[in-house]
């Protein structure tokens, strides 16, 4: 599904990311693992196509998406949706129309745009909360309502940015667990980003230790 082949990122003239080679399978869930400032979030900003490699490419279901710092297919066509680490929600807008953003850009009929609302609402645990202001919600359903406007869209991947870092332990445990039983559902391929070992185990099929800009080791079938 995912190959990054060879590649370097430079911000400035710093060494971002250095010869990294990735492959995510189709359905698969892999965690990168590793300190702040070790190239994870790059590595997801690449896949998503908002930074483009120096050198080397990427490659998402078979095309060739970026290359040596040109965008060759442009992130609203990856079919590749984003959990940010701040969830990025839009606080002038309640539940409902946070996650309808997107269907909106995508032009889908109001009827079917209701029902995907509808269905996701009900996957993620929020159809009591569909009106609730960003202001009124707690910790956990913010997490839901970045999560279910990243997934109503049907993302081939969805990749999560440290999303459940601002969560006590047992609020963490719970969402982790959620994230798994919705990936398995759907069938959609998530790369995830955690400094967390336990978390990382406990959510991924696939563990990729980064440091330094670097992959340093690669654990698989977990």
């Amino acid at each position: 599904m995912i190959i990054l082949e060879e590649v370097d990122v430079r911000f400035d003239d710093r060494p971002v990311l250095k010869d990294v080679n990735l492959q995510v399978a189709d359905k698969e869930r892999l965690v990168l693992l590793g300190s702040s400032g070790s190239g994870k979030t790059t590595v997801l900003r690449l896949i998503a196509g908002f930074v483009t490699p120096n050198r080397g490419k990427v490659m998402i279901d078979g095309q060739l998406a970026s290359e040596e710092g040109k965008i060759l297919i442009p992130p609203h066509q990856r079919e590749v949706s984003m959990v940010f680490q701040d969830l990025a929600l839009w606080p002038h807008m309640n539940v409902v129309e946070n996650i309808a953003f997107g269907l909106k850009i995508q032009g889908i009929p109001k009827r079917e745009r209701e029902q995907k609302i509808h269905d996701m609402l009900c996957m993620v645990g929020l159809e009591n909360a569909a009106k609730k202001s960003i202001e009124q919600l707690s910790g956990g359903e913010k997490q839901r309502v970045a999560l279910a406007r990243s997934l109503v869209l049907s993302p081939k991947v969805l990749l999560m940015d440290e999303p459940l870092s601002s969560l006590d332990d047992a609020l963490n445990m719970h969402l982790r667990t959620q994230i798994v039983k919705l990936q398995e559902k759907l069938g959609f391929t998530l790369v995830y980003v955690t400094h967390n070992e336990t978390e990382a185990k406990e959510v991924a099929t696939k563990i990729v230790h980064m440091q330094d800009g670097k992959i340093v080791d690669s654990i698989d079938e977990l």
